[in-house]
């Protein structure tokens, strides 16, 4: 007998369906991962959702990992390279403003369920 798909519980784009992970490592592999963030104008949490992802792809495994703050990051560097382009209008930065906003409390709802 097989069983049953779960009906119940959490689903994709609820905050609880992400899972935390905590990660010990050395003073200089921490500064070396936050010098890499700040090149790449990146978070540690991103960093960390492509390392496994790249884990994953290695062993032959689906690329399965998901970053819940990326869109909010997105959206913030979409608003700030319009504003610095200065060829947008004022509808467009309230618009971007306003995706921003959303992502930001989609993320907010999931900062508690920190992949890192």
């Amino acid at each position: 007998m097989g069983r049953k798909p779960k009906t119940t519980g959490p689903r994709a784009r609820d905050p609880g369906s992400f899972k935390s992970v905590l990660v010990r490592i050395n003073s200089e592999g921490w500064r070396a991962l936050k010098m890499l963030a700040v090149e790449n104008d990146t978070t540690l949490n991103a960093l960390a959702v492509e390392a496994f992802n790249d884990l994953l792809k290695k062993h032959g495994k689906r690329q399965s990992v998901d970053n819940p703050l990326l869109e909010a990051h997105r959206a913030k560097t979409r608003l700030h390279a319009a504003l610095r382009s200065k060829q947008v209008s004022s509808t467009q930065v309230q618009r971007a403003r306003l995706n921003v906003a959303a992502a930001s409390v989609a993320a907010e709802r999931n900062r508690g369920q920190r992949v890192v």
